[in-house]
């Protein structure tokens, strides 16, 4: 981890690293550095590029002053970080390890790689940050996030595990408060699991926030549980 004070002369050559640390293997250039971070700027991006590139170059090598190494490499058109550069970003790892769930569904790996990808995500990737590239891969990281806790409620519905599905899928409605099958599968848990009273007040909680943020009932299936928690009461 590289101290705050390394950043000091300039925090956008931090979302320069985030950039090209998303994906290492990529050279990109110029007029796509230029876009990205100063987006309808391109009369005094090549100016500023540069100024970055060596900024970066700098805080990278923190109070190594003698080190040639080239952190940050110019190849023809293109700029890229050093492959023997290590640069590890949890939000790279996290989109790796969830493509690889996808590819072993089924597979005994698969559960692990699913808790990995939950255990990764720590929150929105460079929140405060709406620069559309970083919107792009915050989006694929919060989808990705998703995607593994349905699954995980998925597989633990066919254990009969009701906690798991219980704690998929609130850490669901973490992401998306409205999400209507994070409600589906948080009462269906604890129906199954003899607690009709919890499932009632999560269809009320649900019920009041579909109705403020998206003015809209609840689905069928939704009032159908509801319907069944009432009568188990």
């Amino acid at each position: 981890a590289l101290p705050e004070a390394n950043w000091k002369r300039n925090q956008k050559a931090k979302l320069l690293l985030f950039r090209l640390a998303l994906d290492q293997q990529r050279s990109y250039t110029d007029e796509a550095l230029i876009e990205d971070l100063w987006p309808g700027q391109d009369h005094a991006g090549k100016a500023n590029l540069n100024a970055l590139r060596a900024t970066l170059r700098s805080a990278l090598r923190g109070t190594d002053t003698e080190s040639n190494f080239e952190y940050v490499l110019r190849e023809g058109k293109g700029t890229r970080l050093h492959p023997d550069c290590k640069v590890y970003l949890d939000a790279r790892e996290l989109i790796d390890i969830a493509q690889k769930s996808r590819t072993a569904k089924g597979d005994p790996s698969e559960k692990l790689l699913l808790a990995k990808v939950v255990e990764l995500y720590t929150g929105p990737f460079l929140d405060s940050c709406y620069l559309e590239w970083a919107r792009a891969a915050r989006d694929q990281i919060e989808q990705s996030v998703s995607e593994s806790l349905h699954r995980l409620c998925q597989l633990a519905e066919q254990a009969n595990n009701h906690e798991q599905v219980l704690e998929c899928s609130t850490r669901i409605l973490q992401l998306d408060r409205c999400n209507q099958e994070a409600y589906r599968l948080g009462m269906q848990a604890y129906l199954a699991s003899g607690r009709p009273e919890q499932a009632v007040r999560l269809y009320e909680k649900e019920e009041r926030l579909l109705k403020t943020e998206l003015e809209m009932e609840p689905s069928i299936e939704l009032m159908s549980l509801y319907q069944r928690a009432r009568l188990s009461l």
